[in-house]
């Protein structure tokens, strides 16, 4: 299964493309929540790609090779870029929506063998590239 998703984060990444790989476990102390846990997590693995900055939001293309709870989210705050409107695990910087969008998912038809995918309309794309447009206002 290949799964991309766009995120408008708060900062810049110090690489254009880096590959996060922290273990992720639920967060005992906060209901609903999963933090780094090198020792009891599970294994986490996402690829990053910057697309775009403007000011101080970043667009970036993320790419989940296992599928652990909120992990897009985890592994971008603790690489010090926290998703745009983020209340788990981001800081609060007005009234902004989530800046997380699934964009493709791929796979191969467990019945047929045969590739499918699907894609959100262009205009999600475009539209996530208005949402930090509008952010940098």
């Amino acid at each position: 299964m290949e799964k991309t998703y766009l995120a408008v984060v708060v900062g810049e990444p110090k690489q254009n493309e880096w590959t996060c790989e922290f273990k992720l476990a639920p967060d005992k102390k906060r209901f609903r929540k999963m933090k780094v846990d090198s020792h009891h997590g599970k294994n986490a693995e996402t690829h990053f790609k910057i697309l775009e900055t403007r000011g101080k939001f970043t667009l970036i293309e993320a790419k989940p090779v296992t599928g652990r709870t909120h992990q897009i989210r985890v592994h971008l705050a603790e690489s010090g870029c926290p998703v745009a409107g983020d209340e788990l695990y981001g800081k609060i910087e007005g009234n902004l929506p989530l800046g997380l969008r699934a964009v493709r998912l791929a796979y191969a038809d467990p019945f047929t063998k045969s590739a499918w995918t699907s894609s959100a309309d262009r205009e999600v794309f475009e539209g996530i590239r208005v949402l930090i447009r509008v952010f940098t206002l």
